[in-house]
């Protein structure tokens, strides 16, 4: 049978994960079999990563095809110049991958009425405790004006309740309902599964990467500098 690019560029980098150093896939299963996420990533994030630009030396990512012998001449540099493929670029490719993520949430997260982004809310109340609207903006990445709706809609399922701040009783402060720690409870095995069928597409090395990967692109950092 005929390998496509892809394919063959896939092959590079489970070729390299194949050789890993067998101490470090073990530290790894351990790690994550204590939850321990930060753990589980520096144990194999050196051998995803050289799997990953296994791949990206095999593989043409923007042209869907084996890269090719010769090298870019003036001709090429001249066609390409003002060549612009929205569907080639990284907001375009980010949207369509968080929308199919989006999904596969509503989905399989076993709450028709709970959104990605409420789920979300209510981990950050869970983990952190209670907060105010701007609190909750920073710990879920949501824009204020979105936060808004989430905890009208939150607070009419008596999933959370407000409090006045001690110190400025101006502030409304949020926190998580005994109901919501239920739902959490009942939901949050199924969010890992979610999180297991957005994946599911890549192999281990390619996790790796596309997670640091969506790590460092998070980083709130001048474009200046």
């Amino acid at each position: 049978m005929r390998l496509t690019a892809l394919q063959k560029a896939r092959s590079a980098g489970n070729r390299v994960l194949a050789s890993a150093d067998p101490a470090a896939e073990r530290l790894s299963r351990n790690a994550a079999r204590k939850s321990d996420i930060k753990a589980a990533t520096e144990a194999v994030l050196p051998c995803a990563t050289r799997a990953f630009y296994a791949c990206v030396e095999c593989y043409d990512f923007g042209a869907e095809r084996a890269v090719p012998d010769h090298k870019p001449n003036e001709a090429d540099r001249i066609e390409n110049a003002d060549r612009y493929v929205f569907t080639d670029q990284v907001g375009y490719l980010l949207r369509r991958a968080y929308q199919r993520h989006l999904a596969i949430f509503q989905a399989n997260v076993g709450d028709p009425q709970l959104t990605a982004v409420q789920f979300s809310t209510l981990c950050a109340l869970k983990d952190s405790g209670p907060q105010s609207q701007s609190e909750l903006v920073k710990a879920t990445s949501v824009d204020q004006g979105t936060i808004r709706g989430i905890i009208d809609r939150l607070k009419n399922r008596d999933l959370i309740a407000f409090s006045k701040d001690g110190a400025d009783a101006r502030k409304v402060i949020v926190s998580i309902t005994t109901a919501g720690l239920q739902l959490l409870e009942a939901v949050v095995p199924h969010a890992r599964d979610v999180t297991e069928l957005t994946l599911m597409p890549l192999n281990p090395a390619e996790r790796m990467a596309l997670l640091h990967t969506l790590r460092l692109l998070g980083e709130d950092t001048d474009p200046n500098d």
